[in-house]
């Protein structure tokens, strides 16, 4: 029987999505939120040696028009078994976040980073380095007509629904919820799980986009 490849694949629609069972991804136990300099010396040590990160921010939505985001609130990174949330209100764990963004030997992936990298330059003043933005990855592996978001190449890859259920709560306020604080994990997580599974051929290379 033929092997099925990803150009052969069709674009899920969201009744197709919503169809499929729970990604359920990272539990609290294997998040690290940085607060303080033993959750800090925590992440430290659960990214240290990784060469290719799940990465993502969250920003407290806007919703008048011409309002601007002062995100990111949060920045997350995550390993194959791990996720580390940073927010922007601790600055020792926001200089270990800004190091990692700067490092251009450490690939970070994720989905719609021109939007991040954006931020990071007019809040923080750094670039972004050696990243993998897997909207246009997967668009282009795909042979799609549009960009892959998060829910989408999480339904191609793995057949199961990524819940979007707290992208749009508050990230600027303070202690997030569990709900909130799996959705952030996840989505970095998510984006490593992802490119792994579709690019797994070559990890080692990065999009400098």
């Amino acid at each position: 029987m033929p092997q099925t490849s990803n150009k052969d694949k069709e674009r899920p629609t969201k009744q197709d999505v919503r169809a499929m069972p729970l990604f359920e991804g990272l539990t609290l136990d294997n998040i690290v939120i940085v607060e303080d300099s033993p959750s800090l010396a925590r992440a430290q040590s659960a990214l240290s040696g990784h060469t290719i990160l799940g990465f993502d921010t969250e920003s407290k939505p806007t919703f008048k028009p011409g309002q601007r985001s002062l995100g990111p609130h949060l920045i997350q990174f995550a390993t194959e078994d791990q996720a580390v949330l940073i927010p922007i209100d601790y600055q020792d764990g926001v200089d270990y976040a800004l190091s990692i963004i700067e490092n251009s030997d450490v690939i970070k992936v994720g989905f719609g980073l021109s939007g991040d990298r954006q931020l990071f330059r007019k809040k923080f003043g750094v670039e972004l380095a050696n990243s993998s933005d897997l909207c246009k990855k997967l668009k282009r592996e795909y042979r799609f007509s549009q960009p892959v978001g998060a829910q989408a190449a999480v339904a191609l890859a793995f057949g199961q629904r990524l819940s979007k259920a707290s992208q749009r709560s508050n990230w600027s306020a303070w202690p997030l919820d569990e709900n909130q604080i799996r959705y952030a994990a996840n989505d970095a997580y998510s984006a490593l799980a992802v490119h792994q599974k579709v690019f797994s051929r070559c990890l080692e290379i990065g999009d400098k986009d």
